[in-house]
């Protein structure tokens, strides 16, 4: 009868652990990357970023693609 308690209890929380691995699991799996493209170069300071109009345009377009990969 002991035995018997004990090992339902014992599959009991390997169950409870099972499932919370598949939590974590989901979790990871759900993780968004925003990639920074390797050819976007930034300048050395903040002002000659933002006097690069080029560069700006390359900055607006990766944030629109992280925008769509955080909204779906």
């Amino acid at each position: 009868m002991a035995f018997t308690l004990l090992r339902d209890e014992f599959m009991h929380q390997l169950a409870k652990f099972h499932a919370s691995i598949d939590v974590v699991k989901e979790h990871l799996e759900a993780r968004v990357h925003l990639a920074v493209p390797p050819s976007l170069r930034l300048e050395d300071t903040i002002e000659e970023s933002l006097a690069n109009v080029e560069l700006l345009q390359q900055v607006e377009e990766v944030c629109v693609e992280w925008f769509k990969q955080v909204r779906l």
